[in-house]
């Protein structure tokens, strides 16, 4: 069986956050597990392009990558719904992921019309809080763009909640759950630098570090946790709240509320972390806490239990597990719940907490996931739900 995977934006395109790192790693893994699959992109980054070929295959770590120059940056390529009928004539099967982006519906159209297998994955974006923003619109989209195709195609969903979404606005719809994996064997051979915050950031020794890194967008649910961490922490001697990651439009929002509480010596924002220090960012802190309003997985909750970090997430969020294996906990995203869940995670020792996870992320190894991808694709006629 031969796939192509059609999406708005590939890697190494970090400026979108975790679902670029999730995606490459899902294809990379089938690659490596022996299947025949190829990406058809565009060369979009955020505010510029990557310095890629375009038009053309090329190899990124042995996946088959087709690059399309943007027309519009973010917003359209003209090149890639030009080319995208050709790049499905070739292939068994369609793995179309997102949802309100130009070339889904084309690439919907075209699979249907050569009689492919299709496989759509919202990645997200048909949560309700993300459907309330610019509803119209976007229900619109779903109900005449993507709607007419439900009966032909299996949705790849990340999570249970996730499922649950998809099937309130198509109930007939045929799900499979996969999730996103991680690498288990980086992560253990990971040491992280104990003095990672007091050297980088000037913390005094003994620091108590709650870290959040996303995206600085409404749906993260910052202001909340900025709240939660005035409520009971801030107050606290060497009690800090560290925020990474690329401002997508609240930034000056934040640091005016930051600065409305009083909080500026207790509330950082570093920008963008990767790679080496985005490890020690998450590892060396003692919680790490999001208050999102909506994520269908949330690649770095999953990295932060890898890394043996507990984590309190939201009732908006598919963590709910980390209740029962004691990592983390799972309450509603307002101030006063996350405060509490924040301070009962940091009465109990770190180590209690990272025993645990690393226990329960074991299912979410990428040889796992890879043959739960496969099986996915070569049963997408008769796929059950986990």
């Amino acid at each position: 069986m031969r796939v192509l995977v059609v999406i708005p934006s590939f890697y190494p395109a970090f400026y979108y956050g975790g679902p670029i790192f999730s995606t490459f790693k899902a294809c990379k893994a089938m690659v490596e597990s022996g299947l025949e699959l190829c990406v058809a992109t565009t060369n979009a980054n955020g505010k510029s392009v990557l310095d890629v070929p375009v038009g053309r295959y090329v190899l990124v770590e042995d996946i088959p990558v087709k690059y399309y120059p943007e027309t519009f940056l973010g917003k359209l390529s003209l090149a890639l719904l030009a080319g995208l009928k050709n790049d499905i004539k070739s292939v068994d099967l369609v793995h179309i992921q997102s949802i309100f982006s130009i070339s889904t519906p084309a690439a919907l159209l075209f699979s249907a019309l050569l009689g492919k297998k299709i496989i759509l994955s919202p990645r997200g974006s048909l949560g309700e809080w993300c459907l309330r923003q610019k509803s119209f619109v976007k229900l619109v989209w779903v109900r005449f763009l993507v709607g007419p195709y439900n009966k032909n195609l299996i949705w790849h969903v990340t999570s249970k909640q996730e499922k649950r979404e998809v099937e309130a606005l198509f109930p007939s719809a045929r799900c499979c759950v996969v999730p996103n994996g991680v690498d288990l064997d980086d992560f253990e051979k990971f040491t992280p630098d104990s003095e990672f915050y007091s050297s980088k950031y000037a913390l005094p020794e003994g620091a108590v570090v709650i870290s959040c890194m996303c995206r600085l967008e409404r749906k993260k649910g910052l202001d909340i946790l900025i709240e939660a961490f005035s409520r009971k922490l801030s107050g606290k001697k060497n009690h800090f709240l560290f925020i990474a990651g690329e401002d997508f439009g609240v930034l000056d929002d934040l640091l005016e509320l930051v600065e409305n509480l009083k909080l500026s010596s207790k509330v950082r924002f570093v920008g963008p972390l990767n790679g080496v220090e985005k490890l020690n960012f998450i590892a060396c802190s003692n919680v790490f806490a999001m208050a999102s309003h909506n994520e269908n997985f949330g690649n770095v909750y999953l990295e932060a239990l890898a890394l043996g970090v507990p984590i309190v997430a939201s009732r908006a969020t598919p963590w709910e597990d980390v209740r029962y294996f004691e990592c983390g906990e799972w309450v509603d995203n307002t101030p006063s719940e996350f405060s509490d869940a924040i301070c009962r995670v940091l009465d109990r020792p770190k180590q209690f907490f990272a025993e645990n996870a690393k226990r329960y992320v074991r299912q979410f190894s990428w040889g796992r996931i890879s043959e739960s991808y496969k099986r996915m694709y070569l049963n997408s006629d008769n796929c059950l739900s986990r």
